[in-house]
This record gives structure tokens, C-alpha cells and sequence, in this order.
């Protein structure tokens, strides 16, 4: 029968290598015995699959075969002095980096998700749809996001705050239809408000007659801004019918 005494042991990493997920472990328990290049486990559930590699110095638990030294397992991290749990509450799952700048923090309890991320960063979608059912709050000073085909935002309330300017760039972009309403119903009130403009007439040789150039413009200038007002009406009508 197999010698199954002592399979389990803690040590300190003394050597990765990240291209196969293994590491080198000197056992605290066996006097500083260095092990093999142990495989480490890493946790799968259904298709997703999270891997990891502890790092040079990590205090980790490995198991060994009963064979030797050379072949075994590492299970995981585990706690120190000097890397003690952070934000320890039940049902929280936490990812932090080494130096504390960069946090996943899910709370089963509250259904809240906080992302901080102090480096540059990629998101790239196929598809995103985002239905906020209070208020999200967006700062920032240079925002890039790429959709390779469609973006969908509901939202009850939306604030979007940034320290250079936002635009939007593409083929029917749109605008909430009760934006819209406000502008047209500005640029009717700036119309109606202005009185055409009075043309005197120009310098005329003596007894020749004037002819009716300011009347001429007059009537012209009143077709147009008739069409503006008629125009922006009929606007703030399809506006109206988007909004029901």
C-alpha cells in the first residue's frame, strides 16, 4: 500500500511558470524541500474557466503523490499576516489585486457590482443591452466604446458627466424626442420674435421710378420664416407621437 503520511504541506512559491499554470513550491514543513513543477487548480463551473498562478513568495498549500516529491497539486492561497482577507462579509465575492487598486465586488445580498479598475482597459461587445432601473452616473474624461453591432441603453434616469466633450457620431443618430420639443419650440419662439428685415432703397437716378425691391424681399424673407415655423411644427408633432 501507497505511504499517504504527510501528502499534504505549506510552503512558499519559489518559481512559476505562467505559460502552464505550475509552480515550484519550498515546503516549510520539510525543512525547504523544493518540489517539482507542481500543476495548479484552478476553479471551472459550467464554461467558464478562472485561471491563476501564484506568484514568487505566495504562501500556498500543495498536495503531492505519494510517489516522491516531483508530481502533485497546488490547491490554492491562503491567508498571512500580511495578506489578510479584505472586505470579509458573507456572501461577498471579491477579486483584488496585489496592490489593492484594482477590485471585483459582487454582493449577492444587495445585487450590487462594483468594478474599479485603475489602469487603462478594453470592453468590446458583440451585443450590450443595459436597463438601469434608478440612476447611473457616468464620469469620466475620455470615454472609447466599440459595439460591433448594437448597443441598447433603458434607463429611468441617466447622468453623463465629463471633463471634455462628448460626441455622437453615426448614420440616424437620434435625440430624446422631448429634447427635441424644447429646441423646436426655441426655434419658433426665435422666428416669431424677429421682424423681417426693411431694405431701404438704394440711390435712384433723379426722376427715374423705384422699383419695389425692399416690398419684394420683404414678402420673401416672410416665406421662409412661415416655412421654419411650419416645419418645426410639424417636428414637434412627430416628437409628441414618439413620445406616447
Amino acid at each position: 500500500m501507497a505511504d499517504n503520511r504527510a501528502i499534504f504541506h505549506h510552503g512558499q512559491v519559489s518559481e512559476r511558470d505562467i505559460t502552464n499554470a505550475s509552480a515550484r513550491v519550498a515546503m516549510d514543513d520539510a525543512q525547504g524541500l523544493v518540489s517539482g513543477q507542481m500543476q495548479v487548480l484552478f476553479p471551472a463551473i459550467g464554461g467558464w474557466n478562472c485561471f491563476w498562478t501564484p506568484k514568487e513568495g505566495d504562501h500556498v498549500v500543495m498536495s503531492r503523490l505519494p510517489n516522491g516529491t516531483q508530481e502533485g497539486h497546488i490547491l490554492g492561497k491562503v491567508y498571512t499576516a500580511k495578506k489578510m482577507p479584505q472586505g470579509g462579509k458573507k456572501n461577498i465575492i471579491l477579486l483584488v489585486s496585489d496592490n489593492g487598486k484594482n477590485v471585483i465586488r459582487f454582493d449577492a445580498d444587495k445585487g450590487t457590482l462594483d468594478l474599479v479598475v485603475d489602469q487603462d482597459g478594453r470592453l468590446k461587445l458583440r451585443n450590450l443591452d443595459i436597463e438601469v432601473k434608478k440612476l447611473t452616473s457616468l464620469t469620466t474624461e475620455d470615454l472609447e466604446i466599440e459595439v460591433e453591432k448594437h448597443t441598447g441603453l433603458t434607463t429611468d434616469d441617466l447622468d453623463v458627466e465629463s471633463a471634455k466633450p462628448i460626441g455622437f457620431q453615426g448614420t440616424g443618430t437620434q435625440l430624446g424626442a422631448d429634447v427635441l420639443q424644447v429646441f423646436f419650440d426655441d426655434l419658433i419662439a426665435a422666428v416669431k420674435t424677429r421682424n423681417p428685415v426693411v431694405i431701404p432703397p438704394a440711390p435712384w437716378p433723379k426722376g427715374a421710378p423705384v422699383p419695389p425691391v425692399p416690398p419684394i424681399i420683404n414678402m420673401f424673407l416672410n416665406g421662409v420664416i412661415e416655412d421654419i415655423v411650419t416645419a418645426a411644427i410639424k417636428a414637434k408633432e412627430s416628437c409628441a407621437k414618439a413620445l406616447k
